[in-house]
């Protein structure tokens, strides 16, 4: 039994992370599966993401909560894994950085930078080489909004998944999903407790110590992503969890200036909700496709290049997802769902 694993390739391979694991039988005929021993620890993974030389960046963490913002933690770690191309036989592992509250999304880049987003804010690591001081191994990019007044008595942080999952970086700028406001327990038909509540937002990575207002919102509405990706042409989705105004998950392609359907209270208000609807590319219908589902993975290679895969938190397996550009127009788009996995 796999007790959390994680899409970490880019291509029609599959690496999962375990200590050990049984995988069903069904695993579709054009992938190949293979399994990334990490010893006799199960991890709980929280960001995956690659340098160009081929070795990992990921984070883990052993603190789950209920939505409060978590002290530091010392098991709340980012790694780089080596050799984990090819057969697997010499995979090791480092940390780089440890301390952090509850690392939620990494990102490696082509130019060996490793970027880190936490409860609190967005940083880059100093050294994935050599670090001498794990819990200071870091600079922060920006910081996250300061959830709570007015309207509510949420302290920093305590409402759920307001931060920036699963970041990924294009022409220079960061973009990642920040979700709309949630209350420990899932309810969102609440009051707004972030200015950037719902958003899909960009930021410059170059310059430290940002305020969330140095953050622009590229598209609102969105209730509670685990993340987003884009294609080869830079077409930007993510995937939305059903809940108050979203009747079932979602697999939304992003275009500047949309709403997506997930609204606050009206004191206040979404920020976005006077912008134009946008439905999504693709509904998957709650309880029988996805109930939570994952960052979104875009298949670049093999026989079904083009499409896009999407796991789930709370559900094996994983789904296909093809799309179809109506009328040639690429801000409007239909997207098929198919069981891709067991």
């Amino acid at each position: 039994m796999v007790k959390r694993h994680a899409r970490i390739a880019a291509g029609i391979t599959f690496l999962a992370l375990s200590a050990w694991a049984e995988f069903p039988d069904n695993i579709n005929p054009a992938v190949t599966l293979k399994v990334i021993p990490l010893g006799a620890t199960q991890l709980g993974v929280m960001g995956v993401s690659f340098f160009a030389d081929g070795r990992m960046l990921l984070t883990t963490t052993d603190f789950m909560g209920g939505g409060e913002m978590p002290a530091p933690q010392a098991n709340s770690v980012a790694w780089i894994v080596s050799g984990v191309q090819g057969d697997l036989t010499n995979v090791t592992m480092k940390k780089v950085a440890n301390m952090f509250k509850q690392p939620v999304g990494a990102f490696a880049t082509p130019d060996n930078k490793a970027y880190i987003s936490d409860r609190d804010g967005f940083y880059e690591l100093q050294n994935v080489d050599n670090p001498t001081d794990l819990a200071g191994n870091r600079k922060k990019v920006i910081d996250y909004p300061l959830q709570g007044a007015p309207n509510t008595n949420f302290t920093h942080g305590s409402t759920w998944h307001q931060f920036c999952f699963t970041p990924f970086l294009y022409k220079g700028r960061i973009y990642a999903t920040y979700s709309g406001s949630i209350q420990p327990g899932g309810p969102s038909a609440t009051p707004a407790t972030s200015p950037l509540s719902g958003s899909f937002v960009s930021f410059d990575p170059t310059i430290y110590g940002q305020a969330y207002t140095a953050m622009d919102k590229v598209a609102g509405g969105l209730r509670s992503p685990n993340g987003a990706n884009m294609d080869t042409d830079g077409n930007m989705y993510y995937a939305d969890n059903q809940g108050a105004y979203v009747p079932s998950s979602t697999f939304i392609h992003v275009v500047k200036g949309f709403f997506y359907g997930h609204k606050q209270t009206d004191n206040p208000a979404n920020w976005a909700e006077s912008m134009p609807y946008e439905p999504p590319t693709a509904w998957l219908p709650h309880g029988r496709v996805r109930k939570s589902p994952s960052q979104p993975l875009y298949l670049d290679r093999g026989f079904y290049r083009g499409d896009w895969l999407l796991g789930d938190v709370n559900d094996p397996g994983l789904l296909r997802i093809g799309i179809d550009r109506a009328d040639g127009n690429n801000d409007h788009q239909n997207g098929a769902v198919f069981f891709f996995t067991g």
